[in-house]
């Protein structure tokens, strides 16, 4: 047996990684632990990770910020925002945050403008029915 050089957890011979903080586990000849080790094989990462560390930053999320674009694409088409929101929420949330509004804006202004519409085409009907010709007026 043998135990794990950052958190001393007792692991089999032939293990590769540690399974409680899954640090990769580098023979002695092998090359040097910095080139081998990977960000998943860190083991601040998982305890950062889970611990709330403040100063911790996961790299994934490094492109996370407030996005016009996709707050456009989310008001014009609400659907796609909709969806874009509920998938990066927990992994972008600014992102996220920036298609739900946009999808949110554009549902409310859909709906407003098609209470509009149906008014106005209403009041259209009505005006050729009765022979009166309100239309000339809505354009001023």
């Amino acid at each position: 047996m043998k135990y794990c050089k950052y958190c001393g957890t007792q692991l089999e011979d032939d293990a590769v990684f540690c399974v409680n903080c899954g640090a990769k586990q580098v023979e002695e000849g092998s090359q040097s632990q910095s080139e081998n080790q990977t960000d998943s094989a860190n083991p601040n990462y998982f305890n950062n990770m889970h611990s709330g560390n403040a100063n911790y930053q996961n790299d994934a999320n490094t492109d996370d910020a407030p996005s016009i674009g996709f707050g456009i694409l989310g008001f014009l088409f609400p659907l796609i925002g909709l969806i874009l929101y509920l998938v990066w929420k927990d992994t972008t949330p600014l992102k996220a945050k920036s298609c739900g509004k946009g999808a949110l804006i554009g549902f409310i202004f859909s709906i407003i403008t098609g209470i509009i519409s149906g008014c106005a085409m209403t009041l259209f009907a009505m005006s050729f029915a009765d022979g009166y010709y309100v239309v000339p007026l809505l354009l001023l």
